[in-house]
């Protein structure tokens, strides 16, 4: 974790805000789990930027959901971070692409 540096106070506030809000990047928080996971961001946020992350998940359980997530197996990611910046992001970044029509 960075504790310190370039755009640690910027992804702290913006983290926390996050937690506080409700919202989570977790495709995980949901339903029962989301409580969790926001109190679980909220203590990431204090702690800094993680620059690297390997999470591994299993699923148990009974029901339609548990068996069509068991299919998949454990499951496995990593992430490390190559790059920081604080640079502005441009607005066309986030432009809809060209012939884009909402259906």
């Amino acid at each position: 974790m960075a504790d310190q540096g370039l755009g640690v106070d910027e992804y702290k506030a913006v983290s926390k805000a996050a937690a506080e809000s409700g919202v989570s990047a977790s495709f995980m928080a949901q339903g029962p789990a989301m409580k969790g996971m926001v109190e679980m961001q909220k203590l990431m946020a204090d702690a800094g930027i993680p620059l690297t992350q390997d999470y591994q998940m299993a699923i148990e359980g009974t029901g339609q959901a548990a068996a069509a997530m068991a299919q998949f197996g454990n499951m496995t990611m990593s992430m490390t971070v190559t790059a920081l910046s604080t640079d502005p992001i441009a607005d066309e970044v986030f432009a809809l692409p060209a012939g884009y029509a909402k259906k």
